[in-house]
């Protein structure tokens, strides 16, 4: 299988391309470094089966060039919430119009399947359990622009017949997050308390997540590519945990360090009560449990 990895620099994607290319297959790696890095995929440099292009999902010229022969797109970019909070055109130009780029070229070459990175912010604040029928009504523009990502796929898959799945993912975490002020909360209360600072919650800390390990994404990604039916997926461990709870965690695997509280963040949802049944049931997906994901991240960051 030939398959093309956008935004496969990042941190979910450069696992994505580890797994793809453990498994024998041909990746092309896709990504304008905006957000990603070339640390994260240095290790398959040099891979017969593994090509590195810098480039960016807004110029079709480029993408055509890679799309010959192609068997799948694994469309991991985005520009993330934090980014997007600043500046909320580019957003736009990102996760809609770059997504729409995609496909446009899929069209022209003739690539039949997409698997699509989504996210939980398309819901917004919702007062049940979510589930794949949910109402969809974010109230952020990351989560606007990701639904209209959404859309453009799932558009795509009716007008010219492309194959699609499309993942929302809930609170990513893992190795290679990002661990700047741009990057997730884990990484970052890492960090934190790594350096001896206090760890900054925003809000009253309150806020539910259902973090997520990265290789378990990893699985659902590789899992979309073999299923043949259109499906949208909440990609979610299903877990409920509060940021204070996460930061009390991390104190106690890495070291005491108090907290400060800062104003809350924009468009940032209080709480996430996901059904993952549907993902669970046709992916056999065994969710990473949250104490060992946890471990695993503190130790690759406390090891570089």
């Amino acid at each position: 299988m030939k398959a093309i990895v956008t935004g496969g620099a990042g941190f979910i994607g450069s696992h994505l391309c580890d797994a793809l290319i453990k498994r024998g297959h041909e990746v092309v790696c896709y990504d304008n470094l905006l957000t990603g890095t070339l640390k994260n995929i240095s290790h398959l440099m040099g891979n017969k089966n593994f090509e590195m292009v810098i480039g960016d999902v807004r110029n079709p010229h480029l993408l055509g060039k890679y799309m010959q022969g192609t068997d799948v797109v694994f469309n991991q970019m985005a520009a993330k919430k934090s980014i997007c909070d600043k500046d909320p055109r580019k957003d736009c130009e990102i996760n809609a119009g770059g997504t729409l780029n995609l496909l446009l070229t899929m069209v022209r070459h003739g690539v039949k399947k997409i698997v699509h990175a989504s996210t939980g912010s398309v819901y917004g604040e919702f007062p049940g359990v979510l589930t794949e029928f949910s109402n969809t009504n974010p109230v952020s523009y990351y989560g606007v622009s990701k639904l209209a990502g959404e859309k453009y796929v799932a558009a795509f898959g009716d007008l010219h017949g492309i194959e699609y799945t499309i993942l929302r993912y809930f609170h990513v975490y893992g190795e290679r997050q990002d661990s700047s002020s741009y990057g997730g909360v884990i990484p970052i209360f890492i960090r934190q308390a790594m350096d001896g600072d206090k760890l900054t919650i925003h809000g009253d800390g309150k806020q539910v997540r259902s973090f997520t390990y990265v290789k378990d994404v990893v699985d659902a990604n590789i899992a979309g590519y073999l299923q043949t039916d259109n499906r949208i997926y909440n990609c979610a461990s299903g877990i409920k945990v509060s940021i204070n709870d996460i930061a009390e965690r991390i104190q106690c695997l890495v070291g005491r360090v108090g907290t400060v509280t800062m104003p809350p963040l924009m468009g940032d949802v209080r709480n996430f009560d996901i059904n993952n049944q549907m993902i669970r049931h046709d992916y056999l997906i065994n969710f990473t449990n949250f104490e060992d994901g946890l471990k695993k991240t503190v130790d690759y960051y406390v090891s570089l």
